[in-house]
């Protein structure tokens, strides 16, 4: 072998392993989660009617409607379009602080909470063990989370029991097609119950 064919042969070597560095380094960077990853809640799937257990809370997703205009039983009414989830929810292994700090309906890379205004309609005071409430949770939305859209159509209810530390928690998810829900009629939502 020539001095100048080695020459060309060790020059290939060191461009071989240069590639193979680049490409393992790629793969690295590309399979490593980024930086809000160790910090998301775990999601609990809820299907309709069935109930699903996270952290201290059981909760059953009972119905999922739409409204153009919602109102209560104490005189409060607002325009629409709303999203009304109707649930169940109780304590698992302790009361002193389970309450729902957090619902929230996702639409793509938009975030809105439920809404307070209907002031009898999710609760807020102390979950019970064994005595579950039954509440709607009800989101005003804009005109455009009603358009036939991929996100439209993977909207997700989450409740969760800690609004302050959404580490390492976990949280009850409800996939809804927005397409799929009629908002033409007015609806009234009614007080919360606490089970007898």
């Amino acid at each position: 072998m020539s001095p100048l064919s080695a020459t060309h042969l060790h020059s290939a070597g060191r461009w071989a392993i240069g590639v193979g560095l680049v490409a393992a380094a790629w793969g690295v960077m590309a399979l490593t989660p980024d930086t809000d990853f160790p910090k998301q809640p775990f999601p609990v799937a809820a299907t309709l009617g069935e109930p699903a257990e996270a952290r201290n809370l059981r909760l059953t997703v009972l119905d999922v409607s739409g409204a153009s205009e919602l109102s209560d039983a104490h005189g409060w009414s607002g325009p629409g379009p709303w999203l009304l989830v109707e649930f169940e929810a109780e304590a698992v292994s302790e009361e002193a602080t389970a309450s729902l700090q957090r619902i929230e309906l996702r639409i793509g890379d938009r975030t809105y909470r439920a809404t307070d205004r209907p002031l009898f309609a999710a609760p807020r005071e102390r979950l019970r063990i064994g005595l579950p409430a039954t509440a709607t949770a009800a989101f005003e939305l804009p005109i455009d989370a009603l358009e036939d859209s991929a996100q439209n159509r993977r909207a997700v209810v989450s409740f969760a029991y800690d609004d302050i530390n959404r580490q390492l928690d976990s949280v009850v998810t409800h996939e809804v097609d927005l397409t799929q829900i009629s908002f033409a009629a007015p609806a009234e939502i009614p007080d919360r119950e606490w089970s007898r």
